[in-house]
């Protein structure tokens, strides 16, 4: 029989495995797009724009990925917004170009599945956070050393 805290290790570890997977492909996908975004007849603004979001993102990912808690709300965020600006441009996109509308469902896809992994990642966090006491209060654990070793 395997314990609940066992189960809840082997899910946390799917869904950081998830979140990981996700947020990777996402910052991928954003560099293979990057060709179909730029146009030849962009200004020099609009190119500077388009590769400082990108720089951004890949910062953010990275930050992310290094466990920063800060980070992963920042990525949530973008992914958030987002897949509400591409669910409501795909379709105007679709009847210009559907090359473009299949680049775009393939984005929406992948920032829906890393809000999903990201957000479920930083709720389980939270609850790891509420049922495990000695978060709650690091110093009760230096007081509980302290009163060990006879020290008031």
């Amino acid at each position: 029989m395997v314990s609940s805290g066992r189960n809840a290790r082997y899910l946390s570890a799917g869904v950081d495995r998830w979140a990981t997977i996700s947020t990777c492909f996402v910052m991928l996908w954003s560099l293979v797009e990057l060709p179909w975004e730029m146009d030849r007849g962009m200004s020099v603004e609009q190119s500077s724009a388009i590769l400082t979001s990108k720089l951004l993102l890949v910062a953010v990912v990275f930050l992310s990925l290094k466990g920063i808690t800060l980070a992963r709300y920042a990525f949530a965020f973008l992914c958030l917004v987002s897949v509400a600006v591409i669910a409501i441009a795909v379709s105007s996109e679709y009847a210009n170009s559907h090359a473009l509308a299949v680049l775009s469902t393939i984005e929406l896809a992948g920032k829906l599945s890393a809000f999903m992994a990201v957000a479920s990642q930083l709720g389980a966090k939270s609850r790891r956070a509420t049922t495990d006491p000695s978060l709650w209060r690091p110093e009760a654990s230096t007081e509980a050393r302290l009163s060990s070793h006879g020290a008031d």
